[in-house]
């Protein structure tokens, strides 16, 4: 029997990850008071965290993985072009659906208010003024040194 899976191609090589209730308890073994949800959507924004969700991800009985090293699988991800937390949130929210914590109604709603929430906050930025002026020029407007100018304190 096929075990179910979510497959991920990184650094030419293809990786199936399933996270098992196993990997979910040794997830939940170092944080005990933390939901198993939480610990996984969490690993967008902890890279311990985001290591050990992957590495427990890859390393099921019975997998034939190139590496169970979830640091190593994180590293191939971003090289091959995987960045910011839409596309981490992509993949954990996938790994949360193939280990049956949510299902695939679920997975959609929260991937898409995820990217509506980033879009929002990239915009919000965007719009707001420069809080970090020029400082590379003086009072004048003339372009003055790369380094800041300080005032010497009168004796």
């Amino acid at each position: 029997m096929a075990r179910k899976s979510y497959i991920v191609k990184a650094g030419g090589d293809e990786f199936k990850l399933r996270l098992t209730l196993a990997g979910q308890k040794n997830l939940q073994a170092k944080n005990p008071d933390v939901p198993i949800m939480a610990l996984v959507m969490g690993a967008v924004d902890d890279p311990g965290d985001m290591e050990a969700l992957l590495t427990e991800a890859l390393s099921w009985s019975g997998n034939e993985n190139p590496t169970c090293d979830g640091a190593e699988l994180y590293d191939r991800l971003v090289d091959d072009g995987k960045c910011g937390t839409g596309d981490f949130m992509e993949l954990v929210l996938n790994i949360a659906h193939n280990a049956g914590l949510i299902n695939e109604d679920e997975r959609k709603k929260v991937q898409r208010a995820v990217e509506r929430r980033m879009t929002r906050s990239f915009d919000q930025l965007i719009e707001e003024e420069d809080p970090f002026p020029d400082l590379s020029k003086d009072e004048e407007g003339d372009e003055g040194s790369d380094r800041p100018r300080m005032e010497m304190p009168t004796l």
